[in-house]
């Protein structure tokens, strides 16, 4: 049985996604990725790592719930099966997507602001500097490690989710000219890293598991599509609410705050 924290399987889909439709999201998530995504938590909470752990924190418990709640239960957008028709039990549910979406998320989140920071020119530490190199390197090498796990669950899980590409185009744009026109951010030290931050998350994630076969498509300018519009609009989004004038403190979580 899986438990609340380890989920034993790949996932697999079965059709093709196109730009503006329904596809699937689709990643190793296992014995590997998760001792991996708890130890590194682990590291920079011992280590007191300046990282913004509330910042991370907060968006990642929405990922959850939006997932979760009004996309799993209530819109039923989100669905989560085996392939071969078994169903997780609601606490097996429950758990993976806590897991899914919280603990995952909050890692890659905490990664696209250490690379907004260095693309910004800003010094890092050793743990923003290990952040960096741990993330890209899990979701590259999983598919190959995790097989040397013993005891995987060999079943394959189906999670599929809405993907609407023109959706994140016209978000992505109308985030750009708000921090320009409303923020007031400079291009070299303020745009330009948020926008790249994006687009290094989305190597780190989506072409990872596209190299490996692990999305619902295999067109490169599909590839292309996502990397240059998801990622990059979610962490638009991220950069505008850190930079809205909050109570002081709000959104700190470490000793730095955005420029």
């Amino acid at each position: 049985m899986c438990g609340f924290f380890f989920f034993f399987f790949k996932q697999k889909t079965a059709y093709e996604m196109l730009r503006s439709l329904v596809g699937s999201e689709m990643c190793i998530r296992d014995r590997y990725h998760t001792a991996l995504c708890t130890a590194m938590v682990i590291y920079l909470a011992v280590s007191r790592s300046p990282v913004p752990w509330r910042a991370a924190h907060w968006f990642a418990s929405f990922a959850w719930a939006a997932d979760y709640f009004h996309m799993y239960l209530f819109a039923h957008t989100r669905t989560v099966q085996y392939a071969s028709a078994s169903r997780l039990s609601h606490w097996e549910t429950f758990g993976f997507f806590w897991w899914f979406d919280y603990l995952g998320a909050l890692l890659l989140l905490l990664f696209t602001m250490v690379v907004e920071r260095a693309l910004r020119g800003d010094a890092l530490c050793l743990s923003e500097r290990l952040l960096l190199l741990q993330q890209p390197l899990m979701f590259w090498t999983a598919p190959v490690l995790s097989q040397l796990i013993p005891g995987t669950d060999g079943r394959t899980l189906w999670l599929t989710r809405p993907s609407p590409k023109w959706g994140y185009a016209c978000f992505l744009a109308a985030a750009v000219l708000c921090m320009r026109a409303l923020l007031k951010m400079e291009w070299k030290r303020g745009i330009f890293p948020v926008l790249g931050s994006g687009l290094a998350c989305g190597l780190c994630h989506h072409a990872a598991l596209f190299f490996w076969g692990l999305r619902a498509y295999s067109s490169w300018s599909v590839l292309a599509w996502t990397l240059a519009t998801e990622w990059p609009a979610l962490v638009c989004a991220i950069a505008i609410t850190r930079r809205v004038e909050w109570p002081r403190g709000f959104w700190r979580g470490g000793r730095r705050r955005p420029a």
